[in-house]
C-alpha cells in the first residue's frame, strides 16, 4: 500500500467555493472507485490537505492529475510512504472541512504546549498535515 499526503492553496474564490468543492468530491469518489484509492480531503480555510492511498502506480497517476489542477497552488508533498494497510480503508475519499483554530485543537496544540514546546510551528511546520490526518486516522478507526 503507498499513500502520499500534500498540502496546498486553494485558488478557489469563496464565493464558488461550496460548488467547485462538490465538483472536486464528485470526480473524486468517481475515479478513487474505479482506481482503488482511499483518502481523506480537509480544506482548513483556503489550505487542502489530502492523503491518497492505494496501489502506487494509481496513486502517482492521481497525484499527477492533482499537481495540474487549476484550483490551487504550491502543491507541496509532505508524506510518501509504504505501509501494510490502509489508514482510511472505508473512505473512497473523506471531505471535511475546518478553520484555522478547529485544525489546531484537532491536532492538540494545547498539548505541544503543555509539554513545554511554545515554538511548535517551527518545530512541526512540515509535519502539522501529517498530524492533522493522523488525527482523522483514529476517528475512522472507530
Amino acid at each position: 500500500m503507498y499513500q502520499i499526503i500534500y498540502k496546498s492553496e486553494s485558488l478557489i474564490p469563496e464565493s464558488e467555493s461550496e460548488n467547485q468543492i462538490r465538483g472536486i468530491l464528485e470526480t473524486s469518489l468517481s475515479n478513487n472507485q474505479k482506481d482503488g484509492i482511499t483518502g481523506l480531503f480537509l480544506l482548513i480555510e483556503n489550505r487542502f490537505v489530502q492523503m491518497l492511498e492505494g496501489e502506487e502506480s494509481a496513486v502517482l497517476a492521481c497525484m499527477a492529475r492533482i499537481e495540474k489542477d487549476s484550483r490551487h497552488k504550491d502543491v507541496k508533498v509532505v508524506l510518501k510512504r509504504t505501509t501494510e494497510s490502509r489508514t482510511f480503508p472505508d473512505w473512497s475519499m473523506y471531505f471535511y472541512k475546518l478553520n484555522g483554530d478547529e485544525a489546531l485543537q484537532k491536532i492538540g496544540v494545547e498539548k505541544l504546549e503543555s509539554l513545554g514546546i511554545s515554538n511548535w510551528q517551527d518545530h512541526f511546520k512540515d509535519n502539522l498535515a501529517v498530524m492533522l490526518v493522523e488525527s482523522f486516522a483514529r476517528l475512522a478507526s472507530h
